[in-house]
């Protein structure tokens, strides 16, 4: 049997798409536990400062810090699963569990810095600027991992910016509810692919 350079050709063509829908899965399934455990955090760290402010700080900073760590743990233990961003030998693993923290550590200097710089934000402010950063970075990770996660990035800001300006007097009642389920959700929608 011969085919035609036109046959082969789309054939190439589908085999592409395919190739980039199954890297775009996997992506994905490596992004769903964390957006999950994150959704939850914003659901409970802003819900207890609508509700009881004076606790507030003890538990984003309780939460926050369990977080990063359960986060290293789901990166540690998908790293001896095969997924998109696994290296494949001992070294690159060292290299990529590097390049995790510096990026991470790049991160904490750019709030720690910007918060030096820019004038005194109340509570709200600084959470709405922390809370964009996070769904800026969901849509630049989209761009280059999948349209469902740029979708869960552009969602977390228009829900952020919808909280912030129209009901600010139950702002973060709304982020813990609302935006952290919509990350749970999000979570749930990329583990569905």
């Amino acid at each position: 049997m011969v085919i035609s350079k036109e046959e082969a050709a789309q054939a190439l063509n589908d085999i592409n798409s395919a190739n980039k829908r199954t890297t775009n899965m996997q992506h994905y399934r490596h992004l769903a536990p964390h957006l999950i455990l994150w959704g939850f955090i914003w659901l409970i760290a802003n819900t207890v400062t609508e509700l009881w402010p004076a606790n507030s700080a003890a538990i984003w900073n309780g939460l926050s810090w369990s977080g990063v760590v359960t986060s290293m743990w789901i990166g540690f233990r998908s790293k001896h699963r095969s997924h998109p961003f696994a290296a494949t030998s001992a070294e690159a693993h060292g290299e990529r569990g590097f390049r995790i923290l510096l990026t991470m550590l790049t991160i904490l200097g750019f709030f720690v810095a910007t918060f030096f710089i820019l004038p005194k934000m109340d509570m709200k402010q600084a959470n709405a600027y922390i809370s964009m950063f996070w769904g800026a970075y969901y849509m630049i990770v989209g761009i280059w991992a999948g349209a469902r996660m740029l979708v869960v990035g552009v969602l977390t800001v228009v829900s952020i910016l919808f909280a912030f300006f129209v009901i600010p007097q139950h702002y973060f009642l709304w982020m813990g509810l609302m935006t952290g389920s919509l990350l749970i959700l999000g979570g749930v929608w990329l583990r569905k692919v």
